[in-house]
């Protein structure tokens, strides 16, 4: 899979996340559920089966993947996780996930509901130690505890290294969560 539609789903993410509805009293349960809908949808859209709790021989089962038909391959893989400390567990099964059902460069994309300054630092430093080339998206809330996040990272890793685009993000006046529209990597 091309970096350009990673890039172009970032974007997506951003501009379109007012869409997803999400205020500041729905549960974390929602909003998990409502981005990965999101992705679903996308990869519908896009002829492809949008899988939740897709499980590719013995691997652990993945939030979401997007597999052909009838070839069953994976295109995609995406985890999403909303606490801080299941953060690395997630990142080592989008790490790990090698199989003969996948696609040579496969994309991966991990959403992290909340992160701090030192957890980006770390997830950047594992995928930089990976060497793996495959297109992989990092979306990262970022703040200073689960509620309140203000930054949104998302970083880009492909074959010339990583590509990383910073978006505002918060709560409006009718307590909407909202992403600001990023500028194009």
């Amino acid at each position: 899979m091309d970096s350009f539609l990673l890039r172009r789903l970032a974007i997506g993410y951003a501009r379109r996340y007012h869409t997803l509805g999400m205020t500041r009293w729905h549960t974390w349960t929602d909003l998990t559920q409502n981005e990965l809908q999101h992705f679903v949808d996308i990869g519908a859209l896009l002829g492809f089966d949008a899988i939740r709790e897709y499980s590719s021989g013995n691997t652990d089962k993945m939030d979401l993947a997007w597999v052909d038909r009838p070839a069953k391959r994976v295109w995609l893989y995406l985890e999403r996780e909303t606490e801080l400390d299941r953060a690395p567990d997630a990142l080592k099964k989008l790490l790990s996930f090698k199989s003969e059902e996948a696609v040579p460069n496969f994309a991966r994309i991990g959403i992290f509901g909340w992160v701090d300054d030192s957890a980006v630092e770390s997830i950047r430093a594992r995928i930089a130690q990976t060497n793996d080339v495959s297109p992989f998206l990092v979306i990262s809330w970022v703040g200073a505890t689960k509620e309140e996040p203000r930054v949104v990272l998302f970083d880009l890793w492909d074959d010339t290294g990583r590509t990383t685009l910073r978006s505002n993000c918060g709560v409006d006046c009718g307590d909407y969560w909202y992403v600001s529209a990023p500028e194009d990597f």
